[in-house]
């Protein structure tokens, strides 16, 4: 059995499903990013617990059609890591990584979502520069001027 899960992006959030899944005695066959290949179908009271149990970090069972949006994610989450700059342009490189036309896929994104594809993605470079800025006493030493 698959189960898709959305907003798993990250080493984090797949360590914290890794984390509920041992707790909840639930065997895999394999993990990637979004999707989790189950050794035995789950009861519908066990997908419940799962659901229930990811929902606290932000992450939740979907179905087939919503791991777009992990996709759509995972591919600017690694654009940002690796300072890709596609040269073809922005929507044409989210196109073709994800494999959908991008109109398509920024509808999509935002109904899902409530942000556009390029909104999500301004958000997370933000992020990372934020998370990347020198702090106030990084630009000055210990010691003071002499006078």
């Amino acid at each position: 059995m698959k189960v898709f899960i959305k907003n798993m992006v990250c080493r984090k959030t797949k360590f914290y499903v890794l984390l509920e899944l041992e707790r909840l005695g639930i065997n895999y066959r394999s993990f990637e990013s979004g999707e989790i290949d189950l050794e035995n179908d789950l009861s519908l009271v066990e997908i419940r617990k799962l659901d229930f149990a990811l929902r606290k970090y932000g992450l939740e069972i979907v179905f087939k059609k919503t791991q777009l949006v992990t996709k759509i994610q995972e591919v600017i989450l690694d654009m940002l890591k690796n300072n890709t700059a596609p040269e073809a342009g922005f929507p044409y490189y989210v196109s073709q990584m994800v494999g959908y036309n991008y109109t398509y896929l920024n509808k999509y994104f935002t109904k899902e979502t409530g942000v556009s594809i390029e909104e999500y993605y301004t958000e997370k470079k933000n992020e990372k520069l934020r998370v990347n800025e020198p702090t106030w006493s990084d630009g000055f030493s210990s010691q003071g001027k002499s006078a």
